[in-house]
């Protein structure tokens, strides 16, 4: 019924999931509620609009995608790297090609290819940079974080 007659509440659910996280950044629960509740309100628009999720993913999904991955990296990451539950609620957004992109936009798992995306690129890039010969735990939590998750070889 939310989704059918457009009940979403952005603003009041964005602040339960930002409280619920920071509580627990660990919780796959919360993630997958945040994903749920984009993918639900992106799918109610669609329908309020007359036009195919695809074409939304297509007109949207670029910017939700930046903005999702660079909150998740610079916010939520960085208390733990090792937090495998924002590792693939990031994962969830990004694919390692066009291709691998492209298709995914007739599934329910909609992704965007990290080479379209600069600023996550960026990001990826400095980190995947750092000196390896660092001693410090957070860098090899990173590292580690980066190697497990296929961001290393990302374009």
């Amino acid at each position: 019924m939310i989704e059918r007659y457009s009940l979403w509440n952005m603003d009041k659910h964005s602040e339960t999931i930002d409280q619920m996280l920071e509580e627990d950044v660990r919780n796959n629960s919360v993630w997958s509620f945040k994903y749920f509740i984009l993918f639900g309100r992106l799918r109610s628009e669609a329908l309020k609009r007359g036009i195919s999720m695809k074409e939304l993913w297509r007109e949207k999904g670029k910017e939700i995608v930046q903005v999702e991955c660079k909150e998740a990296l610079e916010r939520r990451l960085p208390d733990n790297w090792g937090n495998e539950a924002c590792w693939a609620y990031i994962r969830g957004f990004l694919a390692t090609s066009e291709a691998d992109a492209e298709k995914s936009w007739d599934t329910n798992a909609k992704r965007w290819s990290i080479s379209d995306l600069p600023e996550i690129v960026s990001i990826l890039d400095k980190w995947s940079a750092e000196d390896d010969s660092a001693d410090d735990e957070s860098f090899l939590m990173r590292k580690n974080g980066l190697k497990d998750n296929r961001f290393f070889i990302h374009t």
